[in-house]
């Protein structure tokens, strides 16, 4: 197995040596923290908010998540024990004040607790579910009536799934979960990075179900080579 392909398999489940180093890559490679920032500022968190990161890594983002949502509530869910030790020693200060707490869980299986959110996203997690029209659907039902989910791919090393591909199936999950808004943004990046997001419908059951979900979907641009 050539190492770019092992590395890839350690970017879904890091673990031992090797997931450390993954851990370390993800953290400080220009790019992802650039495209990182990019996506904490289309989230457009307030101060109080609570939020779910799913898939948290080595905790790249979380200072700023808890940053914009002083006086809120940050929980983070990974399934590796390595990204948790490197998330939690790189943000224990706001886990010391209350602010952010870390979890070990599987995003196909979510603590019953975890509910009630006003933003829920996770960046580069979602090629990696197995069923994620599934996992989707079930994020939904754990936000408030108008609350967001907003999940972000980043091409990573050894992927074959392109932005465009990648853009095409989050909308058509989104809309399948009845989400409505639903919209695509893109950062112009070298590789790019797309961003879909879409909001729990702020109505009843018996209103939901003579909606139509309303879907904003900005045009693919051509992939990279």
């Amino acid at each position: 197995m050539l190492l770019v392909d092992r590395l890839y398999t350690h970017f879904a489940y890091p673990r031992g040596t090797v997931g450390s180093l993954a851990g370390v890559i993800m953290a400080r490679r220009r790019a992802n923290t650039v495209r990182g920032r990019w996506v904490i500022d289309q989230l457009a968190l307030a101060s109080g908010s609570r939020v779910l990161e799913v898939g948290y890594g080595p905790g790249a983002v979380l200072d700023d998540v808890c940053r914009r949502t002083a006086n809120g509530h940050v929980v983070g869910i990974d399934i590796s024990p390595v990204m948790m030790r490197q998330a939690a020693h790189r943000n224990r200060s706001h886990a010391q004040a209350g602010l952010l707490e870390l979890r070990i869980g599987d995003a196909a299986h979510l603590a019953p607790d975890l509910r009630d959110f006003d933003v829920i996203f996770g960046i580069n997690v979602w090629q990696y579910w197995q069923d994620p029209a599934t996992v989707i659907k079930d994020l939904g039902t754990r936000l408030r009536p108008g609350g967001r989910l907003a999940l972000a791919y980043m091409r990573p090393p050894g992927c074959r799934l392109t932005h465009g591909q990648a853009a095409t199936q989050l909308t058509t999950q989104f809309t399948a979960a009845t989400f409505t808004h639903i919209a695509t943004e893109w950062m112009q990046h070298k590789p790019p990075a797309v961003l879909v997001s879409g909001q729990r419908p702020a109505t009843t059951v018996c209103d939901t179900a003579s909606s139509t979900p309303n879907s904003k979907a900005v045009p693919p641009l051509p992939d990279p080579m």
